[in-house]
């Protein structure tokens, strides 16, 4: 399997009747086999040609997931294209950056994108596709090497224009041999896609492993949470892939649902009694949770951001396996991942097979392996600021502990190094104000700077809770004198600014402090 055309093919062989791909709803719901998702390939592979799509142009999908989206991705590898997913929810701005950037020869669109684009190339609707008529010819023959270009990804970022990460068949396709193993797919599981497949997380571990063991994905017809829960009924979903913050809020809803009815005491009892369970009888305990989740429901797979480790214990409590991992879009994705035994859920697991890591005089976690990006597309500059003698660097502080796990420290770029020489990490620091009842969401950062960086704290807290100086007073108990959070800053929203993968915008919080100059409370 040395392209994604090759890999395609080899699992039609493998899997021909196999359900691979689904959608819709209830009564209605469309399913793919295997062979029938290459059927599709083939008539939109030809279409491409038809337009004049020729090796190594680059081609732009800007569409909600669906199997129409899976077979135009495989289509466009097919006939040696370059895709360049971008996510449904970027501005138009930023989309017009891609296009300039990428040169793209031509786009795919859907109905909910159509109005914001105004480009002069050549496009189509998703929709369309779907109405192709089958003319009965022959895949077009695959003009793509395992070395050659098959993914730009484009990072938002949070300030200047977004740079191009390019992503090889070989980079792709190694990930997703390394995941093999990490997340258990048998060949009757089932998973539910929630996160958008312009992200390289849902690409290799949300479409790419599933069809590598036979599995099948569902798309579900939107995502209203009784339409999920409905879903996951009735496809006996087994495996979903999310961000903590939605892992969050399905617990929070739960836990509403407890209140609503008034049995904290005994929700509280039977997660003390789950402690001293096996994961087979923690699941009968709360039978009814899993029967709200569909009965069928194995695992989680958190990726994206932090994952409060006391939340992923309280998952495993009812019975519900969260696996979690480390990645970036230049590893195609996963760099780390928990094996089903980890007892230890502050670590993002062991490096995979056949990636290198080691660690600068900062900490910083370098990268070296098949999956690892060869650099950024035009952008000479960014791609030699990235590597170090051949190793990638990844902004990231970290350090292994003596059994192989991998332990993250924050971002490199967000540390907050003292007058007095000592580094604080934001995350430490963040995890202790989250312990406290009352404080819902936390970013530290340093403020001011000068003329001496402050270690400052920035909250959300819950409706009707007290004193705020308070609550951080609490928090300090948590850390070490050098750790002291020093001010403190509410919010004045309900939520901080997020990126499409719901991942804080520090450097946008930080520019409101600025702005808010008079806000800003001291701690005594």
């Amino acid at each position: 399997m040395q392209t994604l055309s090759s890999f395609l093919m080899n699992r039609v062989e493998r899997y021909s009747a196999r359900p691979a791909l689904l959608t819709g709803q209830g009564a209605k719901v469309e399913q793919w086999s295997y062979q029938e998702l290459l059927d599709k390939v083939r008539i939109i592979a030809n279409w491409l040609t038809e337009q004049g799509v020729k090796n190594r142009d680059r081609v732009i999908i800007w569409a909600p997931n669906s199997p129409w989206w899976v077979a135009t991705y495989f289509a466009c590898h097919q006939v040696g294209a370059i895709l360049v997913p971008i996510d449904i929810r970027s501005s138009k701005d930023f989309v017009n950056k891609v296009l300039a950037h990428s040169e793209a020869t031509l786009a795919i669109l859907s109905t909910q994108t159509q109005e914001s684009w105004n480009a002069n190339i050549p496009s189509t609707l998703l929709e369309a596709l779907e109405k192709l008529p089958d003319t009965g010819k022959p895949l077009p023959q695959c003009p793509t090497q395992a070395d050659d270009i098959a993914l730009l990804m484009f990072t938002s970022g949070t300030t200047g224009d977004p740079k191009g990460v390019i992503l090889t068949h070989r980079n792709v396709l190694s990930n997703v041999e390394a995941t093999n193993g990490i997340v258990p797919f048998l060949p009757n599981y089932r998973l539910m896609s929630l996160l958008p497949l312009s992200h390289m997380l849902e690409q290799t571990l949300g479409l790419l492993q599933p069809l590598y063991q036979g599995a099948s994905v569902y798309y579900p017809a939107s995502l209203q949470p009784n339409t999920l829960f409905s879903a996951m009924q009735q496809q006996h979903i087994t495996i979903i892939i999310l961000v903590p913050q939605v892992l969050q809020l399905f617990m929070d809803g739960m836990e509403r649902e407890v209140k609503k009815q008034g049995r904290q005491k005994i929700w509280q009892r039977m997660l003390a009694i789950a402690k001293f369970l096996p994961l087979k009888a923690r699941r009968l305990v709360f039978k009814t949770v899993h029967k709200r989740l569909g009965g069928h429901l194995r695992y989680f797979v958190a990726g994206g951001a932090y994952l409060d480790p006391g939340l992923a214990r309280k998952w495993n409590l009812l019975g519900i396996q969260v696996l979690q991992g480390y990645g970036l879009t230049e590893a195609a994705p996963i760099v780390t991942g928990t094996p089903l035994y980890q007892k230890d859920p502050t670590s993002v697991g062991k490096v995979l097979p056949g990636i290198e890591i080691k660690f600068n005089e900062d900490s910083e976690i370098l990268l070296r392996g098949a999956n690892i990006t060869g650099g950024y597309w035009h952008n000479e500059k960014a791609t030699g600021d990235a590597f170090e003698e051949g190793w990638f660097r990844t902004g990231d502080l970290g350090y292994l502990d003596k059994d192989g796990y991998l332990y993250l420290r924050g971002r490199k770029k967000d540390m907050i190094v003292l007058s007095n020489g000592k580094n604080v990490y934001p995350e430490d620091v963040e995890h202790a104000l989250k312990q406290v009842p009352g404080i819902k969401e936390a970013v530290v950062v340093a403020y001011p700077e000068k003329p001496e960086p402050q270690v400052h704290a920035v909250l959300i807290c819950e409706p009707e809770t007290g004193n705020p100086a308070a609550l951080v007073k609490e928090a300090n108990k948590m850390l070490a004198p050098y750790q002291y959070i020093k001010g403190f800053t509410v919010w004045h929203e309900p939520e901080f600014p997020q990126t499409h993968t719901l991942k804080i915008k520090k450097r946008e919080v930080i520019k409101e402090l600025e702005a808010l100059k008079n806000a800003p409370m001291n701690i005594t």
